[in-house]
């Protein structure tokens, strides 16, 4: 038997007395159910893909007291975006509101740096203050990372870069003004470049898009403008500025300025650019004015030996060359001699059109020129080992439309020519001197006409697939619909081309770019 003690029953004393207190006070007390928000649509995360792709939320809400409340005008919708690790750059801030409108659905345009992100969305009852949070990591991916780099005029006449991104073989979205806001405004596009050593040897891509006002390198991942090509000369050309840049394959970057200079360095060894090399005097001051091209070889694998590199004297009107081998002198031009059984004069006393590298007979460098009368003719120099042999001049007094034509290109495979006349492409025959109308688009504009050969071997590229590779054979047109008024009326069309016939059929066709100037594939 248990012993009860004068402690244990003052215990429960007091025991009973908290009882009989608290029954006394019944009814004198308001318990409130504290509401529970519960929401339905939160995945367990969002992957978009930057500049291409929308978050999108449309979730519902259920309060333990009110049931729905999805359009109950006393709960207000909040949304603020998360940067995890660093700051928005345009804000500087961690924290985006990415629904200022306080709606309950959610529609963002994911124009946001590639990486992780976490959304906080928030449900306040506005009667009594109390705010639910729901999140969602949100991970955006890159749609920079490959595809074909569109260089176009905006309706300002402004270089823009647009992208047809290859997110996948399956997924081609179309990404526009990638240099964004605060990139130099340039004036008229022209052109871009990819160094193929540093793919092989660094791990990484030099890129460059040329405009009439300057060179600026690319950013390797988002392709948005880094610096002024200038800043890498040995002492920075005053009131000039890079315009047309190539040679890459040699090791050697080859860069004509808007002042008519040329100036060469090594890409090998990061070697800064030095004197302007435009003259026939080792050392000496330049002695005339280049026009904005670069003849070289356009073999890939690179051939070593073809380190001959065309330019065009436009105050003597004639071809010269530069030796870019590694014991040749890179400081200075040489003029070049007529062979004995030549096609034509060096010494053409013509204006220059256009230059264009091919790996038509191993490395034919054509080019179109144009006499007083505006008569037009194509002259074709080839480059391979080391060599420059004369091996085309043709007269196009048979091809129609031709002393209007503002784009060139010409096939690598087959001896063919292309050029625009307004909404018309014809495609040329070089040996048979035939002109065919080979497409016609309607109410556009045809802008740019060009080839796209590779600069990596098929091997080396993430899609090794022959169609893949095929692609450089097809002609990509440029064009600008002239009804347009939004600045985004170019089309970008590639066609398979049938030399039999001298035919083009339609294989891919992208729209919403502005006026498309140039386009070179990002390989990976």
């Amino acid at each position: 038997m248990k012993t009860i003690t004068k402690h244990t029953i003052l215990a429960l004393l007091a025991t009973t007395a908290m009882f009989a207190s608290c029954y006394e006070d019944k009814g004198n007390y308001t318990y409130t159910e504290t509401e529970e928000i519960t929401g339905d649509g939160f995945p367990d995360q969002i992957s978009v893909v930057q500049k291409s792709d929308y978050i999108e939320l449309n979730p519902t809400f259920t309060s333990s007291q009110n049931g729905t409340i999805d359009n109950n005008p006393n709960y207000e919708f909040g949304c603020l975006l998360w940067k995890s690790g660093g700051t928005f750059e345009d804000t500087r801030t961690r924290q985006k509101d990415i629904n200022e409108e306080h709606a309950k659905d959610i529609k963002y345009f994911a124009d946001l740096a590639q990486g992780d992100y976490v959304i906080q969305y928030m449900v306040t009852n506005k009667t009594t203050g109390v705010t639910t949070n729901f999140k969602v990591p949100v991970k955006v991916t890159s749609a920079t990372y490959e595809g074909w780099m569109v260089l176009c005029d905006d309706k300002d006449g402004n270089a823009r870069l647009d992208l047809v991104s290859r997110i996948s073989p399956t997924r081609i979205n179309v990404v526009t003004n990638l240099l964004g806001s605060k990139d130099p405004k340039l004036k008229g596009a022209r052109s871009m470049y990819m160094d193929a050593y540093p793919f092989n040897y660094y791990g990484r891509n030099g890129l460059w898009y040329c405009t009439e006002h300057g060179t600026y390198t690319l950013n390797e991942t988002t392709l948005t403008s880094q610096y002024n090509i200038t800043s890498e000369f040995m002492v920075a050309p005053e009131n000039e500025e890079v315009v047309e840049l190539n040679g890459l394959s040699m090791g050697k970057m080859f860069a004509i300025t808007d002042k008519g200079n040329i100036y060469v360095k090594s890409s090998k060894s990061g070697a800064r650019y030095e004197d302007a090399c435009n003259t026939f005097t080792d050392g000496g001051n330049p002695e005339f004015h280049a026009a904005p091209f670069v003849g070289v070889s356009a073999q890939r694998p690179a051939d070593y030996l073809a380190n001959k590199v065309l330019f065009y004297d436009m105050d003597n009107k004639q071809f010269v060359v530069l030796d870019g081998s590694d014991n040749g002198n890179s400081s200075m031009c040489s003029t070049l001699d007529d062979p004995s059984d030549k096609l034509f004069s060096y010494r053409t006393g013509r204006d220059l059109i256009t230059m264009v590298n091919t790996t038509f007979s191993g490395s034919t460098v054509y080019s179109v020129l144009q006499d007083d009368a505006k008569q037009r003719y194509v002259y074709g120099i080839n480059l391979s080992s080391g060599q420059i042999t004369q091996t085309m001049y043709e007269p196009l007094t048979a091809a129609t439309g031709v002393d209007k034509a503002t784009s060139f290109a010409f096939h690598s495979q087959y001896p063919y020519m292309f050029y625009n006349d307004g909404d018309k492409v014809y495609s040329y025959h070089l040996i048979n001197h035939a002109a065919n109308l080979a497409l016609t688009l309607p109410g556009e504009e045809v802008t740019m006409l060009k080839f796209n050969l590779f600069l990596h071997p098929t091997t080396m590229l993430s899609d090794k697939s022959e169609e893949f590779a095929a692609q450089q054979y097809q002609l990509i047109v440029g064009s600008y619909k002239t009804s347009s008024t939004d600045g985004n009326g170019g089309v970008l069309r590639f066609y398979k081309f049938d030399q039999a016939t001298g035919t083009l059929t339609l294989d891919k066709e992208y729209e919403g770019f502005a006026r498309i100037k140039n386009v070179m594939y990002r390989e990976r």
